[in-house]
């Protein structure tokens, strides 16, 4: 399948758009953020997304400040400020359908996100 974009596709540039797709996230800060129900708490974080199919360590870069709202998503990433952290972004565990969680990334996808970290460090 071509990997172009078709008229009338949606623009994906939330993190919420990538679930379940191959990710690099960087947790930097904690911060407050108004929405349609209150202030809510969010992580501010990097957020790369691997593009393969355009070639080794191509990626597309959603921002430096992207707001992570998942509590669940938040705690496991806790301990990893500043650090990049690989996985897929899921929706629903067996106790919680409703959570989102990191599932951490297969053998296969190891060669895809060292491509892209390597061609990142100055990042």
């Amino acid at each position: 399948m071509a990997s172009f974009k078709l008229p009338g596709d949606p623009i994906k540039d939330r993190l919420a758009d990538y679930l379940d797709e191959l990710i690099l996230i960087r947790p930097k800060e904690y911060g407050s953020m108004d929405t349609s129900f209150g202030k809510a708490t969010v992580l501010y974080c990097d957020v790369l997304i691997p593009t393969p199919d355009k070639g080794s360590g191509q990626h597309l870069n959603l921002g430096d400040k992207v707001p992570v709202f998942w509590k669940g998503v938040q705690a496991q990433l806790d301990d990893s400020i500043g650090e990049w952290v690989a996985g897929r972004v899921i929706k629903g565990t067996e106790s919680n359908p409703r959570a989102y969680w990191i599932k951490p990334p297969e053998e296969a996808d190891v060669p895809i996100l060292e491509a892209v970290i390597a061609g990142i460090q100055d990042f």
